[in-house]
């Protein structure tokens, strides 16, 4: 009886390791994933502080253009717009919606903005193993006081 008492307490205490385990390594995935996206983000970020069309590209997943070509004419125009009005771009967060789903957060400043600094928040999608901002032309932002 005692003999088996301890059977069941070590079945029990390698289960509750194996558990804690597999826990604490899918917690170490979400966290390095988390990275990965911070730093894509940080990454589109510098794109747009040096107008840096292709490397703006490389990290959207835009469903706005047919083609590329129609793409990168998009964003010439967005960054000949970000120039005249002194636009910039500041990354504040990255939140995890659900389980390997994000938001990323910015503030984006204009000229033209009423407030000033405006938050954006836009998803992140992965898109052959890299995270990307997901832009579909349905953000609406608020830039009056």
């Amino acid at each position: 009886m005692q003999r088996t008492s301890k059977l069941i307490t070590l079945a029990l205490s390698l289960g509750v390791l194996a558990i804690g385990i597999g826990w604490s390594g899918s917690v170490y995935a979400t966290q390095e994933e988390k990275k990965v996206v911070i730093k894509a983000a940080q990454d589109y970020v510098e794109a747009f502080t040096n107008h840096d069309i292709d490397e703006l590209m490389n990290h959207v997943k835009d469903t706005r253009a047919q083609n590329d070509a129609e793409l990168h004419a998009n964003y010439e125009s967005f960054i000949k717009t970000a120039l005249e009005q002194h636009e910039q771009l500041k990354f504040i967060s990255v939140e995890e919606v659900s389980s390997g789903t994000y938001q990323v957060n910015f503030e984006h400043y204009s000229d033209v903005f009423q407030k000033g600094w405006v938050p954006i928040s836009l998803p992140m999608v992965k898109e052959n193993g890299e995270w990307k901002l997901f832009v579909d032309g349905s953000l609406v932002v608020n830039t009056k006081k």
